[in-house]
């Protein structure tokens, strides 16, 4: 395995070489019966024969039993008349119930206090980023590993005044904590905030979140923690030590698009985060105001004003119960066995250039192959059957995301593809 910061350049003579078709399109192994007994669960997801999906960093596949039910409430409200008002206290009820079983899956050391739901992550990062009291000479500090739906709410922050950091995220672990104090330290007299992915999106390391938070408590800054890949393949409550911390169902979480969330640390003071937006919400007024200066009150729905997709919300209760039916049978940790197992087959291969840290608890491999661009890499991938994402700036390179849909043939028909364009 090459270092990665090795700056291999592919020749002209190579890039020619290495144009057009690589190999015939490959198709997934079906499951064999031994492995539907070691991993019951794979055959409640949609299985192809033309590809092998290995992008659950972006979106999941949903169980079977999960989408019936999803497409089932969506018939029901359908067929109560969606906007029956004689309907919205069951419905009301019935999204309660995700929102208790969301913070019982976190861990939530408040919990269900200062857990909001959202239709995305962008929508909860614009919340929570927007929602803090910052000085107009405050610091705002992330890492070099963020993703856009992070840096832009950041980019605009940064205005007037504010001036912003980028620490390396690197590997995670101790080093990142370092580099971070050592910005922290020079800016401790225009304290400002912190936001950083609990879990990389582009390589799966993974931060010690209790450590950060932590840290930035020490020096009086705010906390924001995007876990958007970090639900499903680690930890999240030590997240919640934070002052937000962010929560997406639609990786591996298993729920349909359009469940996501955000939690409010209940301890930040009323002058320190408000929120960013306002709508009508069950915390609305229960009689017509006589003026526009009576104030606003709410609850712990402040967010999920308006009109909602309570069937989607409701959906993400059915996927959260269905990881937990299977997980004293190594659920849990099935992705990421797949990854690390990869992850170790490719470090002993001479071109590839590994991103991910090798024993990373999380279900992703992000690399490079030289001679070939990322996006020869990419087309040969395609050409294969394999589903990956490609990954931009900094890092430049491809990145594969296990599911709990994917079995042992997966990763050998990766390592199979790529030991033939070696």
């Amino acid at each position: 395995m090459k270092d990665k910061s090795d700056d291999t350049q592919e020749t002209p003579e190579a890039a020619k070489h290495h144009r057009g078709p690589l190999f015939a399109s490959a198709r997934s192994q079906p499951v064999t019966e031994n492995e539907i007994m070691r991993y019951p669960w794979i055959q409640d997801f949609p299985q192809t024969n033309d590809a092998i999906y290995l992008n659950a960093g972006t979106l999941s596949l949903i169980p079977l039993p999960v989408m019936e039910h999803f497409i089932g409430y969506w018939q029901q409200w359908n067929r109560e008349g969606a906007g029956n008002p004689l309907h919205y206290e069951a419905w009301h009820e019935r999204v309660e119930q995700t929102r208790a079983s969301l913070a019982a899956f976190c861990g939530s050391p408040q919990g269900e206090e200062g857990l909001h739901l959202t239709s995305s992550v962008s929508d909860a990062l614009n919340f929570g980023l927007l929602g803090f009291s910052l000085s107009q000479d405050a610091t705002i500090i992330t890492s070099d590993q963020e993703h856009p739906a992070l840096i832009a709410p950041l980019t605009a922050l940064c205005t007037s005044g504010r001036s912003g950091h980028i620490v390396p995220y690197g590997q995670g672990g101790e080093d990142f904590l370092d580099r971070l104090e050592a910005i922290l330290k020079t800016s401790r007299h225009h304290p400002g905030l912190v936001a950083v992915s609990h879990v990389s999106h582009m390589t799966g390391a993974v931060l010690d979140a209790q450590a950060v938070a932590d840290l930035c408590h020490r020096y009086q800054v705010r906390l924001l923690l995007d876990g958007a890949q970090a639900l499903g393949q680690v930890p999240v409550a030590p997240g919640f030590a934070a002052d937000a911390y962010i929560l997406n169902g639609q990786k591996w979480g298993l729920a349909p698009v359009g469940n996501a969330g955000i939690y409010i640390n209940p301890s930040l003071a009323r002058d320190d985060w408000h929120p960013p937006a306002y709508g009508p919400s069950d915390g609305f007024w229960s009689e017509y105001p006589a003026s526009l200066d009576g104030g606003w009150t709410s609850n712990r729905r402040k967010l999920e004003y308006g009109t909602r997709a309570w069937p989607t919300w409701m959906a993400w209760k059915d996927a959260l119960e269905y990881r937990t039916q299977w997980s004293n049978l190594g659920f849990e940790e099935h992705a990421s066995r797949l990854a690390r197992s990869l992850r170790q087959a490719m470090s002993t291969m001479p071109n590839v250039t590994l991103w991910s840290p090798i024993d990373a608890p999380t279900a992703t491999v992000t690399f490079s192959l030289a001679p070939y661009t990322t996006h020869q890499l990419s087309q040969a991938l395609n050409q294969a059957g394999i589903v990956h994402r490609l990954i931009g700036m900094p890092i430049d390179a491809v990145r594969l995301t296990f599911g709990p849909w994917n079995h042992d043939a997966a990763r050998d028909q990766v390592l199979a593809a790529l030991h033939q364009l070696s």
